[in-house]
C-alpha cells in the first residue's frame, strides 16, 4: 500500500513538471522576436553611414593653391550619337574623362593607348572635356622602361589639360615606385596651374579644378595607402571645404560592386570622415558601376550626403580594353551625371557582344550647386 501510494505520488510530481515544462515552451514561443538589422530592413536601397571622426592630419604638402585652371569648355557640337549630348551645351555642360588600368596597352597595344589619349585631345572642345583622371596601373611591369616610355607618350598628348594620375599596383617594382616616380612624379605635374600639391613625390597628390558653376578637388591616393597618406588625404579635403572632393584611388570596389577590404578602409577613414566627398572613382577589378551610399554627417538620423562609389576597367575585354574610356558628362542646368563609355578605336559605345555590358547611367548631381553668375 505504501509503495502505491509512493508511485502514486512520483507520477503526480511528474505530471506536474511537465506540465510547467510546457508552459514555459509556449511563454517562449510567445515571446516578441529581436527586430531585423537596418542593413536586412533596407538591403536594396543605398546604405547610410553614420558620422566619423577623422583622425589628426598634417597641413597639405607644398605646391600652389592660388593657380587653377577655370576651364569654361568651349561650346562646340555634341558627339555624333545624340543619346551623348548634353541637354544644353553651356558652360554649365562640361565633361570629366576616367582611364583605368591601361597596362596592356603599355605593354602590347600602344597605338591604343595614343589614340585614346589624342582622341581626348582632339575632341576637348566638342565634349567639354574639363578634366582627366587616370585611376592606376598605367603599365603592366613597374619596371619595364619600355612600357613607361610608352605610357608616358601617350600622356604626353594631353599636355596642357588639365590630368592626373596615380600608381597602382602593376605600377610598383622591386624598387618601390622608381620608374612612376620618374616618369609621371611631381616634377611632371608641378608647373600646371591646376596642381595643388603632393605627398611622397606625386605618389599621392591633389589637383584644383574650376567647371561650371562647380569648385573641385581631386585628391589621388595610389595603391594601399598607409595611415600617413589616408591622414595627408583627409587634411586636403579639410583644406577645401567649400570644394567638390572626388578621391581616386586604385583598389576600392570589387567586381561585384562589393566594397574590398581597401574599400572598406577608405570609406570609413576618409569618405564618411570628409562630408565634402561626392565621388569616388577606383579601377583594379573588372567591371564598370555607380554604387550610392549615403551619409548621415550630423548624426541626426536623417542622410545628409549621396556618394557615388565608382568603378570602370576595361582590360578583361579584347586586346587589352579595346581603348574603352568612361565619361561623366555634367550638365549642371539639368542636374545630372551622365556616365557613358566610347572607344576611340572601335569607334563604338559599348563593348562587343558577350564580352561586357558599357551601360549608361543617368544619375542626379549629389551636391548642391552654386548659382552662377
Amino acid at each position: 500500500m505504501v509503495n502505491r501510494q509512493k508511485k502514486s505520488g512520483l507520477r503526480a510530481a511528474m505530471f506536474s513538471a511537465l506540465l510547467l515544462v510546457v508552459s514555459l515552451l509556449e511563454a517562449c514561443a510567445a515571446a516578441p522576436q529581436p527586430p531585423q538589422s537596418a542593413a536586412a530592413q533596407t538591403a536594396a536601397a543605398p546604405q547610410t553611414i553614420l558620422p566619423a571622426r577623422a583622425a589628426a592630419a598634417p597641413t597639405p604638402a607644398s605646391g600652389s593653391t592660388a593657380g587653377e585652371r577655370a576651364a569654361a569648355p568651349a561650346a562646340g557640337p555634341a558627339v555624333k550619337t545624340a543619346a551623348y549630348a548634353p541637354s544644353s551645351p553651356s558652360s554649365l555642360a562640361y565633361t570629366i574623362a576616367w582611364m583605368s588600368d591601361t597596362q596592356h596597352y603599355s605593354a602590347g597595344y600602344p597605338d591604343t593607348f595614343l589614340a585614346m589619349t589624342r582622341y581626348l585631345r582632339a575632341r576637348q572642345g566638342a565634349l567639354g572635356i574639363g578634366y582627366i583622371v587616370h585611376t592606376g596601373d598605367i603599365v603592366a611591369s613597374g619596371k619595364s622602361e619600355t612600357e613607361w616610355k610608352r605610357a608616358r607618350a601617350a600622356m604626353d598628348e594631353l599636355a596642357g589639360i588639365p590630368n592626373g594620375v596615380l600608381a597602382g599596383n602593376h605600377d610598383r617594382s622591386g624598387d618601390g615606385y622608381g620608374n612612376y616616380l620618374k616618369y609621371f612624379g611631381k616634377a611632371y605635374y608641378a608647373g600646371n596651374p591646376w596642381y595643388g600639391g603632393n605627398y611622397r613625390d606625386n605618389i599621392n597628390h591633389y589637383d584644383l579644378i574650376a567647371l561650371g558653376v562647380t569648385k573641385y578637388v581631386f585628391v589621388y591616393l595610389s595603391y594601399e595607402p598607409d595611415g600617413d597618406a589616408i591622414a595627408w588625404a583627409n587634411a586636403v579635403f579639410r583644406a577645401y571645404p567649400d570644394r567638390v572632393g572626388v578621391l581616386c584611388t586604385h583598389d576600392y570596389l570589387d567586381g561585384n560592386s562589393s566594397l574590398r577590404s581597401m574599400g572598406r578602409t577608405l570609406r570609413q577613414k576618409v569618405v564618411a570622415a570628409s562630408p565634402n566627398v561626392y565621388l569616388v572613382l577606383c579601377g583594379h577589378r573588372y567591371t564598370e558601376d555607380e554604387v550610392p551610399v549615403r551619409f548621415d554627417d550630423n548624426g541626426d538620423g536623417i542622410p545628409d550626403r549621396t556618394v557615388y562609389q565608382c568603378i570602370a576597367n576595361y582590360q578583361a575585354l579584347t586586346r587589352g580594353g579595346s581603348g574603352y574610356i568612361r565619361f561623366l558628362a555634367v550638365d549642371e542646368a539639368a542636374g545630372t551625371i551622365r556616365f557613358y563609355t566610347y572607344s576611340p578605336v572601335l569607334g563604338a559605345y559599348g563593348a562587343p557582344p558577350a564580352q561586357a555590358t558599357c551601360r549608361t547611367d543617368t544619375l542626379p548631381i549629389p551636391w548642391k550647386l552654386r548659382r552662377a553668375a
